[in-house]
């Protein structure tokens, strides 16, 4: 059994001993355990940033073509009016 089920089960069962009535004590109790998941989750990693100085021709051009690239599209996503199409253009840069 996991530990943080066990740690939710032992703070609805103080909670019932203490007094709370049992409905808020699960409800405690179900709340510390998806806190405690929450916390585990895992961070999304950091984009790596890619020097492009460091690598041979071509591909030291093919990176700062698509480096540029990417600054276009965000300056672009910044100054679209509030909406779908900016929306859209957000979800394209997210990938």
């Amino acid at each position: 059994m996991s530990w943080r089920i066990l740690a939710g089960a032992a703070a609805a069962l103080a909670l019932s001993v203490a007094g709370v009535p049992l409905v808020a004590g699960i409800a405690a109790g179900v709340g510390v355990y998806a806190a405690l998941v929450a916390i585990a989750m895992p961070k999304a990693a950091p984009r790596p940033n890619i020097d492009p100085f460091t690598l041979s021709e071509p591909w030291r051009q093919m990176i700062q073509s698509a480096q540029g690239a990417g600054r276009k599209l965000q300056a672009t996503i910044a100054t679209t009016a509030e909406g779908p199409l900016r929306r859209h253009l957000a979800e394209i840069a997210a990938q």
